[in-house]
């Protein structure tokens, strides 16, 4: 299935899904791939890497059923993949998730993979998690000189906010006049077995935005912190209002089909291919920007071209500070 384009109908608009393998993964060498991996993610927001794990399995225990060694051993490992993809100073485990590993501690039950597409969040998101989510995140953001660039734009705009939930004045206007200092969100994906249904796929945010029928619709949600709950903003794509008749109610099997972008994915996807994903990136507003921006991302329904079990996997969104 290298190279694949498969087409799915679901969310009630047509994914096109075009297999990335070759562009990313079919170098001679890890070196190649590396550097591939590099400017497939400055150009389009995603990119897939090999990532074999330095450990196997400690003390008898699957790693991803424990949660403490995921905090020591696994995140670690994540951040310095980041930190060689990126060239960022710092990484910070923001939060992990394990899909599917029977019996894990981190997780109640096998959860469903979400179809919705989505990202997990927005720059607001971001700069909610920097202050609310951990407290070694919050310093280090200060000690970058994150929020004093913040608040210094507040004081030039006469109350531009940065966790202004209404207006995206404050992401246009942060590298005016002079750049300030950059953070950006990353979740890094791996599936713990060979993935052949319910792939992870992803489609550039402005791809997203320019398209005639789709549109982001934000929203939030509470999330548990050191200090008590705080709110994230999250986005999900859904069809613009224009796009569905008016006048007409849809019966219950019955969807309104638009054409979408092209979405990537790997096709039977290994445990060591990883995709790290760029969800917001301070690079990105204004007419320098140096990077592709957002991602949206969702775990579609394959129909007949999916096959086995569903799958699992490790995710690990972490923050990156230059």
């Amino acid at each position: 299935m290298v190279g694949s384009v498969v087409r799915v109908t679901q969310m009630c608009h047509q994914r096109t899904l075009l297999g990335l393998r070759e562009t990313v993964l079919a170098s001679p060498s890890e070196a190649a791939d590396m550097a591939k991996a590099k400017r497939f993610l400055r150009d389009n927001g995603f990119t897939a890497i090999k990532h074999r794990l330095l450990h196997n399995q400690a003390s008898g225990t699957l790693i991803f059923q424990d949660a403490e060694l995921m905090d020591n051993v696994y995140c670690p490992e994540i951040a310095t993949l980041v930190k060689c993809l990126t060239g960022c100073k710092q990484v910070f485990s923001v939060t992990h998730r394990v899909r599917g590993v029977e019996g894990a501690a981190l997780v109640p039950g096998l959860a469903k993979p979400i179809r919705i597409p989505r990202n997990d969040t927005t720059p607001l998101g971001t700069r909610q998690a920097l202050r609310y989510s951990h407290h070694d995140l919050r310093d280090a953001a200060e000690e970058a000189g994150i929020f004093a660039a913040e608040e210094g734009l507040y004081r030039a705009t006469l109350g531009v906010k940065a966790l202004n939930t209404v207006s995206q004045a404050f992401e246009e206007l942060y590298n005016t006049p002079k750049v300030g200092p950059r953070y950006a969100t990353y979740p890094v994906w791996r599936p713990l077995k060979p993935v052949t249904r319910d792939p992870l796929a992803m489609v550039r945010q402005r791809d997203v935005e320019e398209h005639p029928d789709l549109v982001f619709w934000r929203y939030d949600i509470k999330v548990p912190g050191p200090d008590g709950y705080w709110i994230r903003q999250l986005e999900m794509v859904k069809l613009r209002k224009e796009t569905v008749p008016s006048s007409a109610r849809l019966n219950a099997d019955e969807v309104v089909e638009a054409n979408g972008p092209t979405w990537h994915y790997l096709p039977d996807q290994l445990p060591d291919e990883v995709f790290v994903v760029q969800l917001s990136d301070t690079a990105l507003p204004g007419t320098g920007a140096t990077v592709a921006g957002g991602t949206a991302h969702g775990s579609p329904d394959l129909g007949d071209a999916g096959s086995g079990g569903a799958r699992e996997s490790v995710k690990v969104r972490v923050i990156a500070i230059w």
